[in-house]
């Protein structure tokens, strides 16, 4: 696990490069735990990770995760995230938003919209909740993917 830093963001923004091809041996096979099964010499396919994840290169940008409020959900302290601007925020999604003077993370709830109220909520159930008018609120960008380094 990654030190705190000080700044007061959960999620630390910065740019990629997601116009550039990105191609990586695909095992279709899937890859089984438990069960033999046997294995294959060579992928067959290559799957291009910015074709494959990234449906608007030019509002999509990379987050390093700087809490441990959203590890419930599988987000964990030093993940990045990948966070599209251009998709349209529903309930239930995990959004980048600004509130407090910091970048923050959480789950976007919507059930309290037709009472004029959006609720951001993180997964420790010990955080804060982002309580906000359904009018004047706009989150930053939409997660569409998590990614971790296991070594």
């Amino acid at each position: 696990m990654s030190a705190k830093t000080t700044s007061p963001n959960e999620v630390l923004l910065f740019s990629g490069g997601f116009t550039s091809h990105m191609g990586l041996p695909f095992f279709s096979g899937g890859i089984y735990a438990g069960v033999p099964h046997a294995p294959q010499d060579f992928p067959g396919e290559i799957i291009d990770f910015n074709e494959h994840f990234i449906q608007h290169p030019d509002a999509t940008f990379y987050a390093r995760v700087d809490t441990d409020a959203m590890a419930a959900v599988g987000i964990m302290r030093g993940d990045l995230v990948v966070v599209d601007r251009a998709e349209t925020p529903r309930h239930g999604d995990v959004v980048v938003f600004y509130a407090d003077g910091a970048f923050r993370i959480a789950s976007l709830d919507r059930s309290e919209v037709e009472r004029g109220r959006v609720t951001l909520r993180q997964a420790d159930p010990e955080a804060k909740v982002f309580v906000y008018n359904a009018d004047s609120f706009q989150e930053w960008g939409v997660v569409i993917c998590c990614l971790r380094r296991r070594k």
